[in-house]
């Protein structure tokens, strides 16, 4: 009864929903988006300090977001920053922040393959180059030995490509705009699909950039690949094709070091999905801060422990950042 109740008070909120809202709210209805609340501060990985998880959870409610100041205009177009954050995430590309997201989570996929014992390389400038002279393509992650990951596309190697969008339209020009038509169903029925369409878009200029590598070739002695987009959505929903990657990931781990199937897949997604809201919510915090005047805070607004980190050339989100949060 109190199960029926709780879905009765989340439909009627939702129907109560302004529409960008109501895309919001859907695009959060998935497992892998909350994993990150699921996650008990007890190891570093699970760990956020206390400024990015206040962030993180008013992104979340999608509440105006307290380190913006009112009528705040980034300086890479002029625009009238929009008080949810959406612009510092995915939209504006001063300071490098955007960046510093996705590399963050790059790297955290390509340890998470080395438990599994594959071979990452990370960003190998020299995939195409052979065939391609002018070629500078290079994705994330190339797995060199991905025939015990089982995947339905055969190549002797898998270019792996992190991308991060915004599930509502309009992040960088600030102007926020959901389909005119937008209700529960209609926003159920198009949850995911700007994960699909950046997945797409991946696929279509992979798929491009192979054939050209095999016709340069003439089909003698080419190397074949596998491609997978690792598409997050900023409301932490992740493809289900990249899932599909993480679990078979998973099941290498169990069958070669017995580790526990579930506990791992569990691990890889809350790692993965702390990172992402860690990095989104850091980036808005630092990025809001500069505009406010108070200079590049990148490194001065971090704790003591995780500045000491970066110091050292350590990996500063495998250092707890503060006490943990209750």
């Amino acid at each position: 009864m109190k199960e029926d109740q709780r879905k009765a008070n989340i439909e009627s909120g939702l129907a109560n929903s302004s529409k960008v809202d109501l895309q919001w709210f859907v695009s959060q209805q998935t497992s892998a988006g909350s994993e990150w609340l699921k996650a008990i501060p007890k190891i570093p990985e699970y760990t956020m300090d206390d400024a990015d998880f206040q962030v993180a959870l008013q992104r979340r409610l999608h509440l105006p977001l307290s380190c913006i100041p009112p009528h705040t205009h980034c300086n890479c177009n002029r625009v009238l920053v929009d008080p949810y954050g959406h612009h510092f995430a995915t939209g504006c590309r001063v300071g490098g922040y955007r960046t510093e997201t996705h590399d963050c989570l790059k790297d955290k996929l390509a340890r998470m393959f080395t438990i599994g014992e594959f071979r990452a390389v990370k960003e190998d400038k020299t995939i195409f180059a052979a065939a391609l002279e002018n070629d500078r393509h290079r994705p994330d992650i190339v797995i060199k030995n991905p025939e015990e990951l089982r995947w339905k596309e055969k190549g002797r190697e898998m270019l792996i490509d992190v991308s991060l969008t915004c599930p509502i339209e309009g992040s960088q020009s600030c102007n926020l705009v959901a389909p005119a038509n937008l209700n529960i169903d209609v926003a159920r029925e198009k949850k995911a699909s700007a994960a699909k369409q950046r997945y797409r878009e991946k696929k279509n200029k992979y798929q491009d950039l192979i054939r050209q590598y095999q016709e340069a070739n003439n089909g003698a002695n080419a190397r074949t690949f596998s491609v997978v987009p690792f598409i997050f959505e900023t409301s932490g929903l992740v493809h289900e094709e990249a899932l599909d990657l993480l679990d078979r990931l998973a099941d290498q781990c169990h069958e070669l070091k017995k580790f526990h199937k579930d506990n791992m897949k569990i691990y890889f997604r809350r790692v993965l999905s702390v990172s992402l809201q860690t990095n989104i919510a850091r980036s808005i915090r630092l990025r809001a801060s500069t505009l406010a005047g108070s200079g590049d805070t990148r490194r001065q607004s971090l704790p003591a422990q995780t500045r000491s980190a970066i110091n050292e050339g350590q990996d500063p989100l495998l250092v707890s950042a503060g006490p943990a949060r209750p």
